[in-house]
């Protein structure tokens, strides 16, 4: 598996500037939420739109990694309204 989108410790850094990014490649299953996560914390007005070739198999390969930072923070405080912002289709 290539390079990977902060798993481990988030946020490892700022991302660059960018209106629309598309990402094409084999990362883990939570690299897109990792990425929209990073982009939402660091623009207050940012909401973020990730389009999954099929929303269910995203679904289902999430459940399947079981990344433990997202099973420790996604649901609460912050994160959560991090979270909020992101928009799955």
């Amino acid at each position: 598996m290539p390079g990977s989108f902060f798993p481990s410790s988030w946020p490892r850094e700022d991302l660059p500037d960018f209106s629309t990014l598309l990402v094409k490649g084999l990362y883990h299953a939570s690299a897109p939420i990792h990425l929209c996560l990073t982009h939402v914390a660091q623009y207050s007005t940012a909401k973020a739109i990730l389009i999954a070739p099929s929303r269910e198999a995203f679904v289902r390969d999430l459940q399947d990694l079981d990344d433990e930072w997202l099973s420790s923070f996604a649901g609460h405080g912050r994160i959560a309204g991090l979270s909020s912002r992101i928009e799955v289709q």
